[in-house]
């Protein structure tokens, strides 16, 4: 029981909360318990007590009721009934104080739109809110005023009201308020610098500044290979020269800017990108629909630009540009304030130190450490050598390749320290003699020419979003993302988790609110079609959904409840967007929905529909199953039958991760026992 609820005759509050936010509640109940204030929330439950009895009885006692407002407290049962008695009480008693306290941004005349929610809007209607947005987060002002007396004078007694009463005033009350004033930019609650250098405005953003769940499409890179493009004719003998294959790699990088900027706040594009890559140039050269969305985008903080030694944006950089799109892109700058983010501002306007540190301690060092460490690395090696499908017998030859490559970056960084970079290793070991690094026309006679350059790339591409706390995405699969998940759980408090534990979440969820439903095509969403998608209420009520399951994903236990969530509010931004966009249509479809459970390098997929049915569950790579202990977990769900439309085409399927963590017991222990749970449940069982 804890300590803080209190348990007197003297006036209190009754504090109703999500347990899926129990850390940051009760963080802040510990600054209240501090100043002194009373409240009372369910750990004050005895533990031989009736729990309903017990939260009756302090309801019905309290002298005001506050509740803390996140995502997806619309699905929760009993805070919709703690809501409803404090409606009782507040109708019987008008003096009851009740107030609202928004963590986050969540659209409550939406969510709460159902005829179900008339009371409890006709409540939201007349209470009081406190939004953190409105303090751009939770800082020392929101924490003053969430303490102040002006909230808690229902809850004090006369004296403590006089003592109270000297600069006390009910003025921060807040109502809800759109995102503050000096531009709308789309994380409100970080402060972006102005700038005003080289003719232009632009907003400087540190490290951290972005969403936190911000993403970056690792297909920008310039480098970036289709994995199918190994095994083209075309590719091999041309590289990126081959025609067939140039305008099939813009459509994919197009594809999956587009789906990033659907299920994100922001996504990280390199500056470099925006004028060297045709897959952005071809949004914003001319003066059509696609042209003002970018504007649009860029102006609201949507796309932020990654900025390495340049001061501005405009900045000529060192390299080639295309000149026609480099004079547009300076033109787009001039007219729209851009958000930039750097390593560190720090410095900039003299030497500039402080970024060229950063740079060469988060990017240029990961990528020396792994040239110079695989190669006496067993573990790594192997984990490379899995994942990359060099088989046994070729084991010696794929680890004499990377200590090859160890003294060659060795000898060149004695020649001259930090010389050595990715370009230098497609020269000495990738690419033919002659032929430009960009063109990535490889020399198939030299050892693990393709396994070498997708282990080089994916760890160069990783590097830039990991340094700046932003999540490396695509839509593309690599045999490569358990190892990098492997890594950072090196360097990430991730949860352990036993196969008990996962096995009775599994076989808990049952998934009721499954109906036959209408699912929107939209195969060709244009830029411009995204950014009326991204204004539409739908849309921000499925993002706030997304933000409160990726927040708990490493954080908490297993919450399948996260699903309902998100699935509700998914197929109402389907739904609007069919209404909104002529030419996105809808198909009847039963409803359903994958969850994808991967152990390491092997997958385990089941498929629901209709209620609580398993349909189908298909294993994939269990020779890859780990008798090891420690093995990555990540659970996923995606709106739809995954088996059947597991391929990159639909922008609107989009897997949402449950958790991520570690098993305690070994990956084949896990993964056998929720099979057996599913199986039990499966109608159809398909290999």
């Amino acid at each position: 029981m804890s300590t803080m609820a209190y348990q007197g005759q003297l006036p209190f509050a009754f504090i109703s909360y999500s347990h899926a936010d129990m850390a940051k509640v009760e963080s802040l109940l510990r600054v209240l318990n501090q100043n002194g204030r009373r409240f009372w929330y369910d750990h004050g439950i005895e533990y031989s007590a009736d729990w309903q009895d017990a939260i009756n009885e302090r309801l019905q006692s309290s002298t005001a009721f506050i509740l803390f407002m996140t995502n997806g407290i619309e699905q929760r049962g009993e805070i919709i009934r703690e809501i409803r008695m404090a409606i009782g009480k507040r109708s019987e008693n008008p003096d009851y104080r009740i107030f609202v306290i928004m963590l986050e941004r969540v659209p409550i005349q939406h969510l709460f739109g159902r005829p179900e929610f008339a009371d409890i809007i006709e409540l939201f209607n007349t209470v009081q809110y406190i939004s953190a947005a409105n303090f751009r987060g939770i800082t020392v002002d929101f924490l003053e005023v969430l303490t102040g007396a002006g909230i808690w004078s229902a809850c004090m007694t006369p004296d403590e009201l006089a003592q109270a009463a000297q600069g006390q005033s009910e003025s921060g009350l807040l109502g809800l308020s759109e995102v503050d004033a000096e531009s709308d930019y789309i994380y409100p609650y970080a402060l972006p610098e102005k700038r005003e250098e080289d003719g232009i405005t632009f907003y400087a953003l540190n490290v951290g500044e972005t969403d936190p769940n911000a993403v970056y499409p690792i297909c920008m890179d310039n480098q970036w290979v289709p994995p199918e493009f190994f095994d083209d004719p075309a590719f091999r003998a041309e590289g990126f020269c081959a025609p067939s294959l140039t305008e099939k790699r813009k459509q994919m990088q197009q594809y999956e800017v587009i789906s990033a900027l659907l299920h994100n706040w922001q996504v990280l594009i390199n500056r470099a990108s925006v004028f060297n890559s045709e897959a952005i140039a071809d949004w914003y050269m001319g003066d059509g629909d696609n042209a003002r969305a970018f504007c649009e985008l860029l102006q609201n903080g949507s796309f932020v630009m990654y900025l390495m030694k340049e001061r501005t944006p405009v900045e000529r950089p060192r390299f080639d540009v295309a000149e026609e799109q480099f004079a547009r892109w300076r033109e787009i700058c001039r007219q729209h304030a851009v958000y930039c983010i750097r390593m560190s501002w720090d410095g900039i306007d003299t030497d500039d130190e402080a970024n060229s540190f950063e740079i060469a301690r988060t990017l240029s060092m990961r990528m020396m450490n792994l040239l110079l460490t695989t190669g006496n690395d067993r573990h790594r090696l192997e984990s490379f050598r899995l994942a990359m499908g060099v088989p046994q017998e070729r084991a010696g030859e794929f680890a004499a390749l990377w200590r090859r490559l160890r003294d060659t970056a060795v000898a060149r960084d004695d020649e001259r320290p930090g010389s050595y970079t990715r370009n230098s290793v497609y020269l000495d070991f990738l690419v033919r003699s002659g032929s430009r690094v960009t063109d990535c026309q490889l020399d198939y006679t030299k050892p693990f020419v393709c396994e070498l350059k997708q282990i080089i790339d994916f760890t160069y591409m990783i590097n830039l979003p990991t340094a700046l706390h932003i999540t490396p995405i695509s839509s593309y699969e690599s045999c490569l993302w358990d190892y990098y998940m492997s890594e950072q759980r090196g360097e990430q408090n991730l949860r352990v988790i036993s196969a008990d534990e996962l096995y009775c979440a599994v076989i808990n969820f049952v998934p009721g609110f499954l109906k036959e439903s209408y699912l929107a095509e939209c195969p060709a969403l244009s830029l411009a079609d995204i950014a009326c998608i991204r204004r539409m209420p739908e849309w921000t009520a499925y993002l706030e959904a997304r933000d409160a399951s990726r927040k708990r994903a490493s954080l908490n236990e297993i919450d399948f409840h996260d699903v309902e969530v998100v699935w509700r509010r998914f197929r109402r931004l389907t739904a609007a967007c069919a209404a909104a966009l002529p030419h996105c249509r809808m198909r009847k479809e039963p409803g359903s929905l994958s969850v994808i459970y991967s152990f390491g390098g092997c997958r385990l997929i089941t498929v629901y529909r209709e209620g609580s049915d398993v349909i189908r569950i298909r294993r994939e790579h269990e020779e890859k199953l780990s008798d090891n202990l420690r093995e990555n977990l990540v659970i996923e769900f995606v709106c739809g039958d995954y088996l059947s439309v597991c391929d990159a085409e639909d922008a609107f399927m989009e897997k949402l991760r449950l958790f991520e963590g570690i098993l305690l017991q070994s990956g084949r222990t896990a993964y056998h026992q929720i099979l057996e749970g599913l199986t039990t449940h499966a109608h159809e069982f398909a290999e």
